[in-house]
């Protein structure tokens, strides 16, 4: 199948890629176009090294089949730059999906008229609890998979008008194909979000499961946050240092305890004593369906 980009907004910018939308035509004429996310490699000319890395990679990502993962419909390695073709969600990032279900004493901003009423489509703490459960039962698939995801984040999901998560911004990695362990140098390590990212991560370019496990507690606090910013109105070293003196996110107003719970066990500094993501998946289907564990 051939594809090209529709001159759109970017979606997302990572440290090493750019992700647009774009639409995926047919090879036989009459079937309609497919909306598409096309993730970009930044590098405007690819060494061989990249190339070689970036198809590893792809192939890795192929054998990847989870209702909680995004897919990957294909690659483009023939000239530059080179491309990875994702599935699109109707409803778009994670993010933006919050912020638009949140109270204004959460988020100042202007509403378009089109936005969603945040009176009659506030979250329902089921609601709540289902994007936590479905993001969790993604990222224990990926981390049995031997997957790092390192950039997890609301804007690094998305969400269809069904309600349906799914883990997005997966390939396009400094390390290559999918590894339990990265260590990265100072220069790399710096392009990575300071929020999302625990101490040994910040410090040393070590990531690993346990990265990807605290992360998910900032997410979570995201998800309670109505998609605000982690720590909002600090610089990275102000982060670092509260993070380093063990002060931690608060609780968010109508977060449950047994969620915060959780976040909190997710921001241990001793990283092998986080919670795994089996563990997560199954605490909080537990919460969802109202069964102990």
């Amino acid at each position: 199948m051939y594809f090209w980009c529709v001159t759109c907004s970017i979606s997302f910018a990572g440290p090493l890629s750019r992700l647009f939308l774009g639409n995926m035509a047919p090879l036989s004429r009459g079937e309609q176009d497919v909306m598409v996310m096309v993730k970009v490699r930044k590098e405007s000319v690819p060494s061989q090294e990249i190339k070689d890395a970036f198809e590893e990679e792809a192939l890795v990502l192929t054998t990847y089949d989870h209702p909680n993962v995004q897919s990957l419909l294909g690659v483009c390695v023939i000239g530059r730059p080179l491309c990875l073709v994702l599935e699109y969600s109707d409803r778009g990032d994670l993010n933006q999906f919050l912020r638009d279900c949140g109270c204004s004493h959460y988020i100042i901003r202007e509403r378009p008229s089109s936005a969603i009423d945040p009176d009659s489509n506030k979250l329902s703490h089921l609601d709540q609890l289902c994007i936590a459960k479905q993001i969790a039962a993604g990222m224990e698939y990926l981390a049995s998979r031997g997957y790092i995801h390192k950039q997890l984040c609301t804007k690094s999901c998305i969400i269809s008008k069904n309600m349906i998560v799914k883990i997005a911004n997966l390939g396009v990695s400094d390390a290559g194909p999918n590894t339990s362990y990265y260590h990265l140098n100072t220069i790399q390590k710096s392009k990575y979000p300071v929020r999302w990212l625990p101490l040994e991560t910040i410090h040393n370019g070590i990531f690993d499961d346990n990265t990807d496990i605290w992360s998910y507690g900032i997410m979570l606090w995201e998800v309670y946050s109505y998609g605000m910013t982690p720590y909002y109105g600090m610089n990275n070293e102000e982060v670092i240092s509260l993070v380093r003196d063990g002060d931690i996110l608060p609780k968010p107003k109508e977060c449950p305890r047994e969620m915060y719970s959780l976040m909190q066990d997710c921001w241990s500094l001793v990283p092998h004593e986080r919670p795994r993501f089996r563990y997560l998946h199954q605490k909080i289907g537990a919460l969802f369906t109202g069964v102990a564990v």
